[in-house]
This record gives structure tokens, C-alpha cells and sequence, in this order.
């Protein structure tokens, strides 16, 4: 009776066993996933974090340029000052026409800039997210078993 009562307990714990071995790696599985996820993240958001200050300097050089176009189309109607010759008014048109394809240049620049100022918040708060689970995984709190655990009680 004893020896079948030892079988009993060593098989169960045998079965106990091989759960939590399918159960660790279960969670390292889901730990390599995760940590997988949160480096694809990372890049991305260096990436847009390059792309994003790559686009600050554009914009920084057609602000640049912009200002340059606006002194010149404004000593150009200081020289006008009330006599319009043809090639003065076709240089006055040119320099208009050029400082609203900079301005326009400067609107999408900034709209693209918003647009990867919303990637780059998206990405950093999935990155959080998948942080956060990494803490959940490499710390969990209880482990839930559909085998149940066999206790030897002595009389």
C-alpha cells in the first residue's frame, strides 16, 4: 500500500513537473516575443527621432531662405518705390512666386513634422506597453495549474 501510495505521489509530482517546465517555456516564449517587439520599437522610434530632426533642419534652412527671399523682395520695392519698370515687376512677381513655394515647402515640412511627432508617441507608449508586459512576464505572480498538487499528510 505504501509503495502504490509513493507511485501515486511520484507520478503526480512527475506530471507537476512537466507542467511548470511547459509552463516556463510558455513564458520565456512570450519574454523572447516581447523583448523582440520592444527592439522593433526602439529602432522605429530612433528612426523617426533621425527623420524628425532631419526635418527640423530642413525647416530651419527654408526659414532661412524664406527670410532671405523677404529682405529681397522688400529692398526690391524700396528701389520700386513707386516706378515699376517691366523687369523690376517681373522680378517682384518671381520673388512672390518663389517665397509661396518656401512658405509651402515650410506648411507641408511642419505638417509631416506633426505627423511624426504623433508616430513617434504612438511608438514610444507601445514600447511602454511592451515594457511593462516584459515586468509582467519576468515577474509573475501566480502560476495557475490544471494539475493539482498532491500534499502528503502523515497520521
Amino acid at each position: 500500500m505504501e509503495d502504490l501510495l509513493a507511485a501515486m505521489i511520484a507520478s503526480a509530482m512527475e506530471k507537476q513537473q512537466q507542467f511548470i517546465e511547459a509552463q516556463f517555456k510558455t513564458l520565456q516564449d512570450r519574454l523572447d516575443n516581447i523583448q523582440s517587439e520592444l527592439s522593433s520599437c526602439s529602432n522605429r522610434v530612433r528612426e523617426l527621432c533621425d527623420r524628425y530632426s532631419s526635418l527640423n533642419s530642413r525647416v530651419g534652412k527654408l526659414e532661412k531662405n524664406y527670410d532671405k527671399s523677404v529682405a529681397r523682395l522688400m529692398t526690391l520695392e524700396e528701389k520700386m518705390s513707386g516706378r515699376e519698370t517691366g523687369e523690376e515687376t517681373f522680378e517682384l512677381h518671381a520673388l512672390q512666386s518663389e517665397l509661396e513655394a518656401v512658405g509651402k515647402q515650410i506648411h507641408d515640412l511642419l505638417v509631416r513634422q506633426a505627423e511624426l511627432i504623433d508616430q513617434r508617441l504612438a511608438l514610444e507608449t507601445s514600447r511602454a506597453d511592451a515594457h511593462k508586459s516584459v515586468i509582467n512576464v519576468t515577474n509573475p505572480l501566480t502560476l495557475t495549474s490544471s494539475t493539482p498538487c498532491v500534499s502528503q499528510h502523515r497520521s
